[in-house]
């Protein structure tokens, strides 16, 4: 099976509609972030995106669970 990268996959979920484009960047800081991080680089708006990611991470669960039931 061959492996798709993180930003190709958070483009794919934007393309299928299940990211807005707000979400989506949103998902592609985080990225940036967690790059910054593992790299041993200084992390910019470390708080403010962790808070967005959460608030993301809440939103998509619920419409997972929505879509569940």
């Amino acid at each position: 099976m061959e492996r798709i990268s993180s930003s190709a996959l958070l483009k794919e979920l934007f393309s299928l509609g299940i990211l807005s484009r707000e979400d989506l960047e949103v998902a592609q800081r985080a990225l940036a972030v967690r790059n910054a991080l593992v790299y041993g680089f200084e992390a910019t708006e470390l708080d403010q995106t962790t808070e967005a990611v959460a608030r993301l991470a809440q939103q998509l669960l619920a419409e997972l669970d929505q879509h569940v039931e």
